[in-house]
């Protein structure tokens, strides 16, 4: 059953002092209002596909994957609901691609249930693995598909020249401090093309980017429950092609949920979560040879750290992100004009 978000379509001039607006790097120019939604939200992201603007929010009430369209970004409609085949495990991180042949695909991570088992939905157990979902219209999607390694889920899926690229990070004991690659033509099959194992620090979330021949990755990282929180910098990785080997250097910053995206004047943005005593999601630049972070805007999300979305359209970069009052999560389609 579809729902319809009726919205308040505003045009807000963001004049907080904010650093970004402060230094006037980035700016806030138009944020209009998805929807309102009750239940905690967890994550978004947002897509340009077929001349129509997607948006999906995570949602744990039940704990779904939420699809919205519009047309103009101003009139929103709920047009479908993606669970786990665990509907009772739900599923994490959901991010949008578009495949070579022209379809929309969405992937989260979730749990796959043991082929074994006696019982065929477990309540616990299962693997933790990327599921992939896919739709040639944005409407209408297919049965989730495992596409990734077991328990190493994808942190998204990034697609260039017709070969899809993801981050995967080991999640289980005895590959914790290890990263994968992981390369594909079609989507729905990805093969590792990198693997290394790090000491004394365990990655989390990461974003992988090309430039021309150069492939970029912004992880965040910790040292475990005991360690320090001090020393839980990010990671910035840089590979030539065929990006078999990469080097790795730890940035000055502790980070969380990073999102890379390449602007068509080729610099790159990043969309992070920066955590310390003053935390905030905050959209920087980033420089692939030193790692400084330079932030560019903060997004109002009342101190909230949350993953953000990126998508370009026009030349311009858009985003999404959540914004929390009056027991509501408000999800935003926000544009972004640089100086």
């Amino acid at each position: 059953m579809r729902t319809t978000c009726s919205m308040l379509c505003a045009v807000v001039l963001l004049a907080s002092a904010t650093r970004g607006e402060a230094e006037g790097r980035a700016t806030l120019v138009r944020a209009t209002k998805v929807c309102d939604q009750q239940p905690t939200v967890l994550g978004s992201d947002l897509v340009r596909f077929g001349d129509r603007w997607f948006a999906v929010q995570l949602e744990n009430h039940p704990a779904q994957a939420r699809v919205f369209c519009s047309t103009d970004g101003a009139d929103w409609e709920a047009v479908a609901s993606l669970a786990s085949r665990t509907p009772n495990r739900g599923v994490g991180n959901p991010r949008f691609g578009i495949t070579a042949d022209g379809q929309l695909m969405l992937t989260a991570v979730g749990v796959v249930p043991n082929p074994y088992a006696e019982v065929p939905v477990p309540m616990y157990g299962g693997t933790l693995n990327t599921l992939g979902w896919f739709s040639k219209d944005g409407r209408t999607w297919g049965t989730p598909q495992q596409i990734g390694q077991a328990n190493f889920p994808f942190s998204g899926v990034v697609w260039d020249n017709g070969v899809a690229y993801s981050y995967g990070c080991g999640c289980i004991c005895g590959s914790a401090q290890t990263i994968q690659l992981f390369t594909s033509t079609s989507g729905r099959r990805f093969e590792s093309r990198y693997e290394e194992t790090f000491s004394g620090f365990f990655p989390e979330e990461a974003s992988v980017v090309l430039q021309g021949e150069r492939a970029i990755c912004l992880m965040s990282r910790s040292n475990g429950m005991f360690a320090d929180e001090g020393r839980q910098t990010g990671y910035l990785g840089v590979a030539q092609a065929p990006y078999a080997n990469w080097k790795w250097k730890a940035i000055d910053g502790r980070i969380k949920y990073p999102n890379l995206i390449r602007l068509p004047d080729e610099r790159i943005v990043v969309a992070v979560a920066l955590v310390g005593d003053e935390p905030r999601t905050v959209l920087c630049e980033l420089d692939a040879t030193t790692g400084a972070l330079t932030e560019l805007l903060a997004f109002p999300t009342g101190g909230k750290l949350q993953p953000i979305g990126l998508a370009l359209h026009d030349g311009q970069l858009w985003a999404s992100y959540h914004a929390g009052g009056e027991g509501m999560h408000r999800l935003h389609l926000a544009q972004i004009q640089f100086d």
